[in-house]
């Protein structure tokens, strides 16, 4: 048989859920888009039970301007995931939506393939790159949305919490890999999500 190593969680680590209404807060930086936010009653929740995004930018905590990004706005399966400075394409949106096993899957605007890593369970681990193109019925390609204590969002594999989406080395030059890591805490693995919408939506 098969284990997998047991690693440590943060300190503050709370997996209770939230089933709590998902609202948009006041503009950040351009005034098409809004953040998702949902309701905190602790220190770590997870997404609504009800949530779906559209199209959603992934921006990396370090800097609002850099976001999560298909290398060369690819439509091609196995693209790798970098990131990237925002430019407004599809090829940095994303649709976030929960799946029928209560997880969430991440698909790109531009390419309608789905994110995730190509090693399997027995594999995965630190490094593990993320690309486009991986069969959302595997939790190879299933994540779950939870959040900080500092309102930011830390995105882990289906497979094992423990391992989450992570900015290789924390260096925001443009097309640094994005990759699966040990949780540690650190701004590297922590995400905003901004909802993506019109104008007109907006001044509505």
């Amino acid at each position: 048989t098969h284990l997998r190593p047991s690693l440590p969680l943060p300190a503050d680590w709370n997996s209770a859920t939230a089933s709590v209404p998902c609202t948009a807060s006041s503009f950040e930086r351009r005034l098409h888009h809004s953040f998702v936010e949902s309701i905190s009653f602790a220190k770590w929740t997870v997404l609504p039970a009800h949530f779906v995004c559209v199209a959603c930018e992934i921006i990396s905590s370090l800097n609002s301007n850099k976001v999560l990004d298909i290398k060369d706005g690819s439509k091609a399966s196995g693209a790798s995931i970098q990131i990237y400075n925002w430019n407004g394409t599809q090829a940095q949106q994303f649709v976030v939506n929960k799946n029928q096993n209560g997880y969430y899957t991440i698909k790109n605007v531009g390419s309608n393939l789905y994110l995730g890593i190509q090693s399997d369970w027995y594999t995965m681990g630190n490094y593990s790159s993320l690309v486009q193109g991986v069969n959302a019925s595997s939790k190879a390609g299933q994540f779950i949305f939870t959040r900080n204590n500092k309102g930011q969002w830390i995105i882990s594999s289906a497979w094992d919490s423990r391992y989450v989406f992570d900015l290789n080395g924390a260096k925001l030059d443009n097309g640094n890999k994005v990759q699966l890591y040990t949780v540690n805490g650190s701004s590297a693995q922590a995400w905003k999500l901004l909802k993506v919408k019109n104008l007109r939506e907006e001044m509505d």
